[in-house]
This record gives C-alpha cells, sequence and structure tokens, in this order.
C-alpha cells in the first residue's frame, strides 16, 4: 500500500469504520484490534455486505440455484 491508502484506511478508522487486517502472505481478515504494524499486516475498511436477490446471483454464477429453508 501506498502512503495515501494508508491514510485513507487510518482515516475511516478514525471515523469509525470497522477496519480488518491480515499478516501479509495469509487470506484470512480479521478484525482490527487498535495497533499498526505496516511492515507485517495489510489493512482494508471492512467492506460491506452486498444484499442481492437470487435472480441476481443466478446472472453473475450463470446458472440457477436452489434455495433451501
Amino acid at each position: 500500500m501506498n502512503t495515501i491508502d494508508k491514510i485513507k484506511v487510518m482515516q475511516a478508522e478514525v471515523d469509525g469504520k470497522d477496519i480488518e487486517w491480515v499478516s501479509i502472505g495469509y487470506d484470512s481478515w480479521t478484525p482490527f484490534a487498535g495497533v499498526w504494524n505496516w511492515g507485517s499486516y495489510y489493512y482494508r475498511i471492512k467492506p460491506e455486505a452486498v444484499v442481492m436477490t437470487v435472480y441476481e446471483i443466478e446472472q453473475i454464477l450463470g446458472y440457477k440455484i436452489k434455495v433451501v429453508l
């Protein structure tokens, strides 16, 4: 990440947004613990959930899905 991207993540944390971190080389994001260590971790603003209909999901997947309740 460049300095501008780091500032955006840190400002988002100041603004109350949820931040996540992951160890470099891994892909399991964890809620931010309040300590910055840019040399060992990547940080991001937690992505917001996307609301989609079953039809929209099927269009992305390219096939029909069955929803079981």
